[in-house]
Parts: C-alpha cells; sequence; structure tokens
C-alpha cells in the first residue's frame, strides 16, 4: 500500500505497461529519449506514460495523427494493397500489374478494379470505367501539407508497423527453431548450451523489435524536420544504417537459420549501435551540443 501511494504521489516509480507483468520501473530504468525498458522486455515513455514512440516526441504524436488523419489513412492503405475476394471476402494481396486476380483462398478469378468474374469480363460486364478512387488522401484542414511527402512517410510508417505484427506473430515458432539450431550446431566451439541459446535468442528479438519500433516512429520524426536541412540528411543517413542491418538480422533469422551464433551476436550488436546512434540524434542530452547538426 505504501509503495503503492509512493508511485501515484511521488512519479519516480511506474508500472511496467506489458500486461501481466508485476515489475515497477524507476528512473533508473529510462535510456535515450526517455524511453524506460523493463526487463520483460516492455519499453514505454517515461514522460507521457505510454508505449514507446521514439524518436517522435510526446508532443509531435497527436499532431502527427492530425496532419496524417492515421485511422482514415491506414484504413486507405489497406484497401489500395489488399480488397475482398467477391465470392470468399477473404481479403488478398495484389502482387503484379495485371487486374486478372485468383483468388489464393478459394481459387475465384475476377477483375482487380471492379470485381466482375474474369472469364465473363467483357462486353456488357465490363465497367472498369466506372470505378470510383476512394484512397486518395486528402487534407482538407491543412491546404499546405505536400500529400506525396506525406504519402512517402505514411507508406513506410505502416509498412513497418505490418511487418513489426508479422513479426510478433511468428516469433515463437522462429525463436525455437533458432534455439534448436545454437544448441546443434555443427562446429562444436560454437555450439551453445540450452541457457545459453535462449538468452541469446531473447536478446536478438528484442533488437529486432526495437528496432523496429524506432524505424516505425523515425518516419512521423523525419515528416517533420526540415526538407532539405543537414539535419534531415544526417538522420536519413543512420536511419537507413538502421533499416538496412535490420534487413540482414531479420533475413539471418527467416531465411539463413544456419549461420554461427557469433555472425548472430555479431549483427545483433551492429543493430542497437545503429539504432543507439538514430535516437541519439534526438535524445535531450544530443540537442544541448549547439550546432552539431545544423
Amino acid at each position: 500500500f505504501i509503495l503503492e501511494r509512493e508511485i501515484v504521489s511521488e512519479g519516480d516509480y511506474v508500472h511496467c505497461l506489458s500486461p501481466g507483468c508485476p515489475n515497477i520501473l524507476t528512473k533508473d530504468s529510462v535510456g535515450l529519449c526517455d524511453v524506460a525498458t523493463c526487463t520483460c522486455g516492455c519499453r514505454m515513455c517515461w514522460k507521457c506514460k505510454q508505449p514507446a514512440h521514439a524518436p517522435l516526441d510526446c508532443n509531435m504524436i497527436e499532431k502527427w495523427q492530425k496532419i496524417a488523419k492515421e485511422e482514415n489513412a491506414e484504413l486507405n492503405w489497406i484497401k489500395k494493397n489488399t480488397k475482398q475476394c467477391p465470392k470468399c471476402h477473404e481479403r488478398i494481396e495484389k502482387n503484379g500489374g495485371c487486374n486478372h486476380m485468383t483468388c489464393y483462398n478459394c481459387h475465384y478469378e475476377f477483375c482487380w478494379i471492379c470485381g466482375h468474374e474474369w472469364n465473363s469480363h467483357e462486353g456488357d460486364g465490363y465497367n472498369c470505367n466506372k470505378y470510383t478512387d476512394f484512397d486518395n488522401i486528402k487534407l482538407k484542414d491543412e491546404p499546405n501539407i505536400d500529400l506525396d511527402r506525406l504519402a512517402f512517410y505514411l507508406t513506410r510508417f505502416f509498412s513497418h508497423k505490418v511487418s513489426q505484427t508479422n513479426e510478433q506473430k511468428e516469433k515463437e515458432n522462429k525463436q525455437i527453431r533458432l534455439i534448436t539450431h545454437f544448441e546443434d550446431y555443427s562446429v562444436p566451439s560454437e555450439r551453445l548450451n540450452i541457457e545459453d541459446a535462449l538468452e541469446l535468442t531473447n536478446e536478438i528479438f528484442l533488437a529486432i523489435d526495437v528496432a523496429r519500433s524506432v524505424l516505425i516512429w523515425s518516419y512521423p520524426h523525419a515528416f517533420f524536420m526540415k526538407p532539405g536541412s543537414k539535419r534531415l540528411a544526417l538522420f536519413e543517413f543512420v536511419q537507413k544504417e538502421v533499416e538496412r542491418v535490420l534487413e540482414l538480422v531479420t533475413d539471418m533469422v527467416e531465411n539463413k537459420p544456419d549461420e554461427s551464433p557469433s555472425k548472430f551476436r555479431k549483427m545483433m550488436n551492429l543493430l542497437k549501435f545503429n539504432t543507439d546512434s538514430l535516437n541519439k540524434h534526438v535524445d535531450s542530452s544530443t540537442r544541448q551540443i549547439k550546432g552539431l547538426f545544423e
């Protein structure tokens, strides 16, 4: 009871946001960009007490959502890239330029534009010219926003969110496979026991999740930076390195599980280093260095 009262009154303690986690975080857990990290792996913003959104600052989140109309934009993004099969209603993704689509679920063939059954897609049945484009992003309240530039950042923002969702869904299966690989590695000197294999695997997936989260929010952050500025150019350079190394690490996890534990550790450490470097560009302590990014 006393501890709970201190948490509420002092503000120096906070409950971990992860459901079921009993841990209480202190200021000692706060790192770059005011992100507090729990031992369970959960990351939260110490300032607003919400899930971590570094490197985007708290006061910019609402502005990003207002300008980008995030929920509507995400719906438009999904509609633009996927559609329901007219027969079974399974949502499928267009993977080419041709409008002749075949549903992977029920194998129904139809036109991507109008939804008409493909084989009779002619004569009176052809009405593609009546298609209405409902996916354009319109920002009537923000007439000065460059829609092409906004679309660029939105696309990458949502793409990383989708990737993170997919990674979290597949995490357990991939983790088990990787642990088994580390335990049975062909080179005896590189082989790990179960405890070390589990520890390394946890570190790898945590590094991936942190990097993905940082990349998600790095695009709104970059959107609010001055176009063409040296600071933005430097930020984008480091951002590119995070994306590049993250792709290498995720490719190793998904397609190259035969790599050595030491190679995994090396790439994981490089990913963590680049992720930290990206956050340092906007961390409160580095902002005090006058003119560094000007």
